[in-house]
C-alpha cells in the first residue's frame, strides 16, 4: 500500500498538529526504501509519461532516486551534491544549487528521507497545511523567485500519519503526480 509513516499517538485534529510536527513525523518514521509509480503531464507531449522506481535512504545523508522502467535514470543525492546517472554513465555531477530545479528536488527528497532540520526546509520552502488529520495537503512553495520559475509548488498527501503521493509542479506547468509504496508491500 503506501508508504507507511505511522503516528504513534491518538488521532489528531488539525488544530492540534502543524506543518513542523508533521515534517518531524515523517522524518522520524521514514523506511529504508521505497517503491513509487509516477505519471508525469508534460505540456509538448501528447500522451502522460509513466515512470517506475525506487528510492533508497543510506544513512546519514544520502537518498538515490532510481527510476526503473522505461527508462534507467539513477540521481544520487549526497549532501549538498547530485548526480545523473544514464544508462550506467554519470552524465551530470553538480552542486545542488546549480539548478533550481534540482536544489527543489534535492530539498524535497530530503524533507521525506534524509531528514533535513524542518529549519532548513522553512528557509527553503512556505509551507501550508490544510485538511484534518485524517486528510491533509502539506504544500511546499519555494521561497526563492528564481525557483519558483522552475518549481511552482510541491505538494505532500497522506492520510494520518501516511504518505501517500506527491504532485510537483513545475513552471512551465508541467506535473509530476507520484505514488509511494513500502517495498514488500503494504
Amino acid at each position: 500500500m503506501a508508504l507507511a509513516l505511522i503516528h504513534p499517538g491518538p488521532v489528531k485534529a488539525i488544530s492540534e498538529f502543524n506543518s513542523t510536527e508533521l515534517l518531524q513525523l515523517l522524518n522520524e518514521n521514514r523506511p529504508e526504501k521505497i517503491s513509487f509509480v509516477e505519471h508525469r503531464d508534460v505540456g509538448m507531449l501528447r500522451e502522460q509519461v509513466r515512470a517506475e522506481g525506487k528510492i533508497v535512504f543510506n544513512p546519514p545523508d544520502t537518498v538515490v532516486r532510481e527510476i526503473i522502467s522505461p527508462y534507467s535514470q539513477r540521481m544520487i543525492f549526497a549532501g549538498e551534491s547530485v548526480t545523473i546517472i544514464e544508462n550506467g554513465k554519470v552524465q551530470h555531477q553538480m552542486h545542488r544549487d546549480d539548478s533550481p530545479v534540482l536544489s527543489a528536488l534535492a530539498r524535497f527528497m530530503g524533507v521525506l528521507y534524509a531528514g533535513n532540520k524542518v529549519d532548513e526546509v522553512k528557509d527553503y520552502f512556505k509551507l501550508s497545511l490544510d485538511g484534518d488529520w485524517q486528510d491533509w495537503e502539506l504544500k511546499l512553495q519555494p521561497k526563492s523567485r528564481q525557483a519558483r520559475r522552475h518549481v511552482k509548488r510541491v505538494s505532500l498527501f497522506g492520510t494520518r500519519g501516511r504518505l501517500e503521493r506527491s504532485e510537483l509542479i513545475e513552471g512551465n506547468g508541467d506535473t509530476r503526480v507520484t505514488e509511494y509504496h513500502r517495498e514488500g508491500g503494504d
